[in-house]
C-alpha cells in the first residue's frame, strides 16, 4: 500500500484513514481517469476487489485488530523471542545451583551473597511472568489467515483460533506452579522446570523469521542459539544429579578454586565433551551421571549430524545467485566447446554472462517475474522500470495506470559492443529505450547520425507511422541495458487506453517536423561552407597570382629604373624590351594587386564568418575552418607587404 514519494513512485493502491479508527483499501482511484477504456475499468475493479479479498480488508479493519505484519507487533515479538531465551537460559541454572549458591535457601537481601542470587532470578521471573501474560492477552486480538488465505479480523475467529493453537501452552508457561507446590525441594524445582514450556513461544516466534530476507542468517542464529542451549541444559542436568559439593572432593575442590563461575565452566565443558562423543570429565561418576551421559552422547549424535548438515547447506546457499551463475558458467563452456566456438566469441560470451550477474545477479530474471502473481508482478515491475518508461517524452504524461501497463510490457536486453541492435531497411516492430551505455546511430551510407546514451530511445517512428522501414542502422558503442516494447504489446494497450494512441501520434508528428527543419538547416550550412570553400580556393589562386604580378611589376620598375640611370651616365642604347615598361604602369600594376588582396581578404573573413555560423547551427567541420583562418592569415600578411613594398618606392 504504497504512497507518491518524491521520486515519483506510486502504487495503483492507496490507503487513506476513516472515522472511528479504521481503515480503508482503495483500489478504484484510477477509474475518472480519461485514458480508461470500459474494459480497463472493469478490469481494476476486479482487481481491487480481488487484492481486498487476499488481503483480508474487503471490511473496515477495527482498531482493536492487530495484525502480524504491523511494525509493533514483530518489535514486540522480537522482545518476547528474547525473554524466552533468557528464561531457557535461566530456569534450568537456578534449579541446578541454587542450592550451591544459595545454601540458606532464604529470600533475604541483595546485600547478602548468600542470598542475592535467588532475589535476582525470582525479580525476573516477576518480570517476565507480567510480559508474558500481556502476551497472552494480545494473542486473542492477533489476526490470521484461513484455508483460503483471507484475514480473519473477528474477535471470535481470532480468540477460537488463539485457543486451539497456543493458549494451553503459553497458560502453562505463566502459572506459578511453585505457589501450590510443598516444601520439598525436588517438587519446587520439577514446577520451575514447567516454565520451560515458554519455548512454545521460541517456536511460534521462530516460524516468522524463515520468511525474512536474511532468511540463511536467521536459520544460522538459531542453530547455534538451540546447540548452546542444549550445551547448558544438559550441563545443569549434570549438575542436578551430582552429589553435593561437601560430599564430591574433585567437584568440591575446583569449586573451592574457581568459584561458582568456574564451576559452571567446567559443568559447560564437561557437557559439551559429552555431545561430542567424548567421556565425562570426572575421577569417579555416579550411576545418575553415567546414565545422563549416555542420553547426551546419544542426543549429540543427532545434533552433531544435524549441524554439519545444515552449516555446509548454509554455506552453499549463502550467495546463491554466484553459486548459480559458477554453474550456469560450467554449462556454457561445455556447450561452447562442443560447438567448437572461436576464442573471441566465447570471451563475448562470457563477458554478456558475466556483465548480467554483475548488473542484475542474475542470469534469467524473466522467471522471478513469471512465478509473481498478476498484482505483485505489476507493481515490481512498475517500480524497476518506471525511471526508463518516464524518461521517454512520449510516456512523460501519462497516469500511473497507463505507466504500470507499460512497465508489464517492457523487456530487458543486453548487448555487447558492436552489436547490431536495428539494421537499416528492415522492417521496425519494437521501439528501444537505452538504460546504461551508449549506442550510435549511422545513416545507409555509414555516416555517424547520433550517439545514443542514458534514458535516449529511437525506433517509435517504425511503429507508429504507415513507413515501418528502419532508415538507420543502430550499433552498441559499449556494454548497454536496452529495454524494449514490441508493437504488439503497444496495439494491446492502445486498445486499452485509446487516448494514448492521439498523444503519441501527436508527438510523433512534432519530432518528424523538428527532425525536418534540423536537416534542411543542416543541409543549407553545409552547402554555404561547400561554396565559401570553393569561393576561397579561387581567392587563394588569385592570391598567389597578384603575390607573382606584383614580384614581377617590381622587378621590372627597379630593372628600368637601373637601366635609365645607366643610360644617363654611360649614354649607351635604348634599354632591352623588357623595360618598356615605366615606372607609372608598374605602379599601377601593384595597386591593382593590392586590390585584388584587399578582395580576397574580405572573401576570407566572410568565409570564415559562414563557418563559425554553420558550427552554430550543429554542422562542424574542423578542418575547412581551419583553412579559411590560414587564407585570411596568408592574404593579410601579403596585404602588407604589398603596402610596405609600395611606400618603400
Amino acid at each position: 500500500m504504497g504512497e507518491a514519494d518524491g521520486a515519483g513512485r506510486a502504487s495503483s493502491r492507496d490507503t487513506y484513514p476513516a472515522p472511528g479508527g479504521q481503515r480503508f483499501y482503495d483500489g478504484t482511484r484510477h477509474l475518472n481517469d480519461p485514458y480508461l477504456s470500459d474494459i480497463q475499468r472493469m478490469s481494476i475493479l476486479q482487481d481491487a476487489a480481488d487484492e481486498e479479498m487476499q488481503s483480508g480488508m474487503a471490511v473496515p479493519t477495527p482498531w482493536y485488530i492487530v495484525m502480524p505484519f504491523y511494525t509493533w507487533k514483530s518489535n514486540w515479538d522480537l522482545m518476547v523471542l528474547g525473554l524466552v531465551i533468557v528464561s531457557s537460559y535461566m530456569i534450568p541454572f537456578d534449579v541446578a545451583y541454587r542450592s550451591d549458591i544459595d545454601p540458606k535457601g532464604c529470600g533475604g537481601s541483595f546485600l547478602d551473597p548468600e542470598c542475592s542470587f535467588g532475589m535476582v532470578v525470582d525479580s525476573m521471573e516477576m518480570v517476565l511472568l507480567a510480559v508474558f501474560v500481556m502476551d497472552l492477552c494480545v494473542s486473542f486480538f492477533v489476526s490470521f489467515q484461513n484455508d483460503d488465505g483471507h484475514w480473519q479480523i473477528s474477535v471470535r475467529d481470532t480468540a477460537r483460533h488463539y485457543m486451539h493453537t497456543w493458549l494451553i501452552i503459553d497458560l502453562l508457561a505463566i502459572i506459578p506452579f511453585e505457589q501450590f507446590a510443598t516444601s520439598d525441594a525436588a517438587v519446587l524445582s520439577m514446577s520451575k522446570v514447567l516454565r520451560l514450556l515458554r519455548l512454545g513461544k521460541l517456536l511460534k516466534r521462530s516460524q516468522n523469521l524463515v520468511t525474512s530476507t536474511r532468511a540463511v542468517l536467521s536459520r544460522f542464529l538459531r542453530m547455534l542459539v538451540f546447540v548452546l542451549l542444549l550445551t547448558h541444559w544438559f550441563a545443569c542436568l549434570l549438575r542436578y544429579v551430582s552429589p553435593p559439593l561437601d560430599q564430591d572432593v574433585f567437584i568440591g575442590e575446583i569449586a573451592e578454586s574457581w568459584g561458582m563461575g568456574g564451576l559452571y565452566v567446567f559443568d559447560l565443558y564437561s557437557s559439551l565433551c559429552v555431545l561430542l562423543g567424548e567421556s565425562l570429565v570426572h575421577d569417579n561418576p555416579t550411576d545418575e551421571q553415567k546414565v545422563i551421559a549416555i542420553f547426551t552422547m546419544l542426543v549429540g549424535a543427532v545434533v552433531l549430524a544435524a549441524v554439519f548438515g545444515n552449516v555446509a547447506m548454509l554455506v552453499a546457499n549463502y550467495n546463491i545467485s554466484k553459486t548459480r551463475l559458477i554453474e550456469k558458467m560450467e554449462q556454457v563452456n561445455e556447450s561452447m566447446k562442443s560447438c567448437r566456438l572461436p576464442k573471441d566469441l566465447q570471451m563475448q560470451i562470457r563477458q554478456y554472462y558475466a556483465y548480467s550477474w554483475t548488473r542484475h545477479k542474475a542470469i534469467n530474471a524473466q522467471s522471478f517475474f513469471d512465478d509473481l502473481s498478476p498484482g505483485l508482478r505489476s507493481k515490481t515491475t512498475f517500480y524497476l522500470y518506471q525511471d526508463v518508461i518516464c524518461s521517454v517524452p512520449l510516456f512523460s504524461k501519462a497516469p500511473v495506470a497507463v505507466l504500470e501497463t507499460l512497465a508489464l510490457a517492457v523487456r530487458a536486453s543486453v548487448y555487447m559492443p558492436n552489436d547490431v541492435i536495428i539494421r537499416e531497411g528492415m522492417y521496425g516492430e519494437d521501439m528501444y529505450i537505452v538504460g546504461d551505455g551508449r549506442v550510435v546511430v549511422s545513416s545507409a551510407d555509414g555516416v555517424m547520425v547520433a550517439v545514443l546514451g542514458r534514458g535516449a530511445f529511437f525506433g517509435e517512428m517504425a511503429l507508429l507511422s504507415e513507413d515501418r522501414r528502419r532508415a538507420n542502422r543502430v550499433e552498441a558503442e559499449s556494454i548497454c541495458d536496452v529495454y524494449c516494447l514490441h508493437k504488439r504489446d503497444l496495439d494491446h494497450i492502445f486498445v486499452l487506453y485509446p487516448k494514448l494512441k492521439g498523444d503519441m501520434l501527436r508527438e510523433v508528428a512534432k519530432r518528424k517536423h523538428m527532425n525536418a527543419t534540423m536537416f534542411e538547416a543542416t543541409v543549407g550550412a553545409a552547402h554555404n561552407v561547400s561554396q565559401f570553400a570553393s569561393r576561397l580556393q579561387r581567392m587563394r589562386d588569385t592570391s598567389n597570382s597578384s603575390e607573382d604580378m606584383c614580384y614581377s611589376s617590381f622587378n621590372k620598375k627597379k630593372l628600368c629604373a637601373f637601366m635609365r640611370s645607366k643610360k644617363a651616365e654611360r649614354q649607351v642604347s635604348p634599354q632591352p624590351a623588357c623595360c618598356l615598361c615605366d615606372g607609372e604602369a608598374a605602379d599601377r600594376i601593384a595597386e591593382q594587386a593590392c586590390k585584388m588582396r584587399e578582395e580576397a581578404a574580405a572573401a576570407a573573413q566572410a568565409a570564415v564568418l559562414a563557418r563559425e555560423h554553420a558550427a552554430s547551427e550543429g554542422f562542424h567541420d574542423d578542418d575547412a575552418v581551419s583553412s579559411s583562418e590560414d587564407v585570411l592569415e596568408r592574404v593579410k600578411r601579403e596585404h602588407m607587404r604589398c603596402f610596405k613594398g609600395k611606400s618603400e618606392r
